[in-house]
């Protein structure tokens, strides 16, 4: 399921076994995991709008989820697969599974915008896309 290869849904899948080992054996926890989740460099937390927010919404939004995770760049690995010979394909594919990119959740990103943007694409950027506005 690619929603857990974000880097927050494997920390999160870290906290939940985390949390469960101290609370069966009646510990306090001590592990913070939000010095884990800040930012890293190379992770590019910052999107941008297109040149011109005048497009439709859905081209503004394809524009923003584009910079945030590159989905054509795990369909070409995937297709990769495919021409690797048949035995080797399993072994292909755990590669790809250890060595995937630190990809961060969109609820990660901020966009920092002095356009005014209409209410309908501030409301699908913010909640629908979860991206944090910054002035």
């Amino acid at each position: 399921h690619i929603a857990g290869y974000s880097y927050e849904g494997k920390v999160n899948g870290t906290i939940m076994v985390y949390d469960a080992f101290m609370d069966h054996f009646g510990l306090n926890p001590t592990w913070d995991s939000e010095e884990i989740l800040a930012p890293m460099p190379g992770d590019h937390l910052d999107v941008q709008l297109p040149s011109s927010v005048e497009n439709s919404h859905q081209v503004v939004l394809s524009h923003l989820v584009q910079q945030m995770y590159d989905i054509e760049k795990d369909n070409q690995l995937l297709k990769k697969s495919l021409t690797v010979p048949e035995h080797e394909r399993a072994e292909f594919f755990l590669g790809l599974r250890k060595q995937y990119r630190r990809r961060r959740t969109f609820t990660r990103h901020t966009l920092s915008s002095t356009l005014q943007l209409d209410t309908e694409l501030e409301t699908k950027i913010t909640k629908g896309l979860g991206i944090r506005l910054v002035s």
